[in-house]
């Protein structure tokens, strides 16, 4: 009966250091707050630096057990950066989600999900939650533009169009508003419009990217002096490849003017030997002019980089075996 007393006692006085102690252990192996603050600002410095397994580790363990709501609101969202950037879009998006069911009315948490989904071209997620973001904060452009972009990838003109309008109304110097909206114009059919914005857009921030889709619109609209210009421009401010000498060939052929469109081609081939479309459009110069051993000679080399080079490559073979047997020389 003894025994059994000091075995009670001593299952009580264990009992009571378990109860009391074991808490005071546990708070005293958890982060500070202060010590977590340290470590998120740790894992934002690595992540700038585009250090996203550092950062993404720094923000593990300041989200570490016991951190406080209002710190896994913070940080859960940053951890789904990293995880972004990794590439990791599987748990990139169980942060997203997470951080939007505790706060679903955050346009940032929405707009978090609709970016994921939009880069893994899960379209119909992706528009829900831009258009969930755009509800609530129609000021937010990188939004407007963001589903403006997808409602035209999917053929929705007229919403598009009215996105990216708002968007250029609210900042007329936003270049990205203004390429989006000649876009949707030209998808739209509306040549003129577009046509009309990338010159403006060239005029303010000249590139050659710039330039040749000036040039094609031009081209499009059988203005060719206009597209001529744009391509001439296109070479004059550092293309980095032989597609402007290539489309002024094209004009000169479309113009008729032969020996124009021959020097142009030979300009081209200068700075790209081997570069298929100019090869394509000699061949058919010679064609035309009735040399088909000229043209038989661009054919040989001709190497087509892929199935639609080689459906014009065929399309050339066949115009001189036609031609040859017509009964020309």
């Amino acid at each position: 009966m003894g025994a059994r007393r000091v075995s009670a006692r001593g299952g009580g006085v264990g009992l009571f250091l378990f109860v009391v102690l074991v808490p005071f252990w546990v708070q005293a192996s958890e982060l500070s707050h202060r010590e977590r603050e340290s470590l998120a600002r740790e894992a934002e410095t690595a992540f700038q630096a585009g250090r996203y397994e550092d950062a993404r580790q720094k923000w593990s363990a300041a989200l570490a057990d016991g951190a406080s709501r209002a710190e896994k609101r913070l940080w859960i969202p940053a951890l789904g950066r990293a995880y972004e950037a990794e590439g990791n879009f599987q748990k990139a998006l169980a942060s997203f989600q997470e951080a939007y069911d505790a706060a679903p009315t955050e346009v940032d948490r929405m707009v978090d999900l609709a970016r994921l989904y939009d880069a893994v071209e899960m379209d119909d997620q992706a528009i829900r939650f831009y258009a969930e973001a755009h509800q609530r904060n129609r000021d937010r452009r990188d939004v407007s533009l963001a589903l403006a972009r997808l409602h035209k990838q999917g053929g929705r003109l007229a919403e598009a169009r009215g996105l990216a309008d708002a968007a250029v109304r609210a900042e007329p110097r936003d270049f990205s508003a203004q390429e989006l909206l000649a876009e949707i114009e030209e998808a739209q059919g509306n040549l003129g419009d577009a046509s009309r914005r990338r010159e403006s857009i060239v005029s303010q921030r000249p590139t050659a990217e710039g330039y040749m889709k000036l040039g094609y619109l031009w081209a499009r609209q059988d203005a060719f002096e206009q597209a001529d210009i744009a391509f001439s421009r296109a070479e004059q401010v550092g293309i980095a490849g032989p597609e402007a000498h290539f489309e002024q060939a094209v004009l000169a052929w479309r113009q008729g003017d032969r020996p124009r469109a021959a020097l142009f081609i030979e300009q081209t081939e200068k700075m790209s030997p081997g570069y298929f479309p100019a090869g394509f459009l000699g061949g058919l110069l010679a064609l035309e002019a009735g040399d088909t051993s000229r043209a038989e000679a661009r054919l040989d080399p001709m190497v087509a980089p892929d199935a639609e080079a080689r459906k014009w490559r065929d399309i050339l073979e066949v115009g001189i075996v036609g031609y040859t047997a017509g009964g020309n020389p």
